[in-house]
């Protein structure tokens, strides 16, 4: 339907997302681990909706379509004990 947003270009953004997300958390922890994994394609000119929870190992973050399809999910594992 349009031009294919490139997924690192999203693994960035929620990479913001769960740095954003850890520090209005007051905890402090620094970023250590991030894995992240394309699962359907974005489009230009479309919303995407990024999300954050927490887990046992810290964030599982995801990215989705307007209409709600997954676009891309993601761990995100900080410093110091788990929340």
């Amino acid at each position: 339907p349009d031009i294919v947003v490139h997924g690192p270009m999203i693994a960035t953004l929620l990479t913001h997302l769960a740095a954003q997300t850890e520090a209005q958390s007051g905890k402090g922890r620094r970023l250590r681990h991030f894995r992240f994994r394309g699962i359907s394609p974005a489009f230009c000119n479309r919303p995407l909706h990024l999300k954050a929870a927490a887990s046992q190992t810290g964030l599982t973050l995801h990215a989705l379509g307007e209409d709600g399809r997954l676009i891309m999910q993601a761990e995100a594992a900080f410093d110091g004990p788990p929340a």
